[in-house]
C-alpha cells in the first residue's frame, strides 16, 4: 500500500513538473494547465454519459476553470464540496486547490477536480505536497 501512495505521488510531482515546465516556457499571460483529467473515468458517479460529457467539456474550457478557481483568494488548502461550489456547473464536483507564493505573492493556483467522495485526506496532501515542490523549485529557478 506504502508502495502504491508513494509511486502515485512520483507521478504527481511529475505532473507538476511538466506543467511548471511549460509555464515557464510560455508567455507571462495566466494560463491553466490541466492534466488527468481521463482519471475521472474511474469514478462511478461518471459513468453516466451524459454526465461524463459535461465534466469532461468544462474541465476543457480554460476560461470556465479560470473563473471556478479565481473567485477566491487562496492562502491555505481549500476544499470546496459538490453545492458548495458557486458555478453551478460544477456542482456534482468537489475542488482542492491552493494558492503557490513567490517571496509572499500568490503566482499561481493548484488543485485537484473530483468526484464529491474522494478520498479528501489524500488529495489534500498531495495538493500541499505539490504546493511546495512548485514553491521551491520556481524560486529556484528565479535565482
Amino acid at each position: 500500500s506504502l508502495r502504491d501512495e508513494l509511486w502515485e505521488q512520483r507521478q504527481l510531482v511529475e505532473v507538476v513538473l511538466d506543467s511548471l515546465n511549460e509555464l515557464l516556457r510560455k508567455s507571462e499571460e495566466e494560463r491553466v494547465i490541466l492534466s488527468g483529467a481521463l482519471n475521472i473515468l474511474s469514478a462511478p458517479e461518471f459513468r453516466d454519459l451524459e454526465k461524463l460529457k459535461t465534466v469532461l467539456g468544462i474541465l476543457q474550457e480554460e476560461a470556465f476553470l479560470k473563473q471556478a478557481l479565481n473567485d477566491t483568494p487562496v492562502q491555505e488548502i481549500t476544499i470546496r464540496i459538490g453545492k458548495e461550489n458557486k458555478l453551478e456547473e460544477i456542482k456534482e464536483l468537489s475542488l482542492i486547490f491552493t494558492g503557490y507564493k513567490i517571496d509572499g505573492q500568490e503566482i499561481g493556483k493548484m488543485g485537484v477536480i473530483g468526484p464529491v467522495r474522494m478520498e479528501y485526506w489524500k488529495a489534500t496532501s498531495w495538493v500541499e505536497s505539490l504546493r511546495d515542490v512548485a514553491e521551491d523549485l520556481i524560486s529556484k529557478l528565479l535565482k
